[in-house]
């Protein structure tokens, strides 16, 4: 199965409008973040999109070039790092997206605004590079 550079490059501009979202607020401290509960509800839910689209981008880019079919979230960033979707470099940066994104949806209740920052603060740094060698890798595959 090839993979689909339209559907790739829908979430990659999807997820580039999340990140003008996150250029926008890289300035954001703890205790803002927490004040104020429309800008952590934004945080929230532009986290757990663009750890979806990051997700979903590799899940359909292993299925598709390398016949792998993770069953975890995290599986998914480990199987990109160590089958060369993405570097060792970037693999540091997001490894534990799927766990964080795991609990965006499903541990709201309980959420600890520390990791949300945290794990904001690694988005605004890891976006740029997961774009760039997203597309380095379709270019080279197409």
């Amino acid at each position: 199965m090839v993979f689909k550079r339209e559907s790739i490059d829908e979430r990659l501009k999807k997820l580039a409008g999340l990140y003008s979202f996150f250029e926008l607020h890289k300035d954001l401290s703890y205790d803002e973040l927490v004040k104020d509960m429309t800008v952590s509800l934004a945080v929230e839910r532009a986290s757990a999109l663009a750890a979806e689209i990051i997700i979903d981008i590799l899940s359909h880019l292993l299925a598709s070039g390398k016949n792998c079919f993770p069953e975890t979230y995290e599986e998914t960033i480990g199987l990109s790092s160590n089958k060369a979707l993405i570097s060792d470099d970037l693999y540091k940066k997001i490894k534990g997206l799927g766990g964080y994104r795991n609990i965006l949806v499903h541990e709201y209740l309980g959420l600890d605004y520390n990791e949300v920052h945290k794990h904001f603060k690694k988005l605004i740094d890891s976006i740029p590079q997961f774009q760039k060698e997203i597309l380095l890798y379709m270019d080279k595959k197409s």
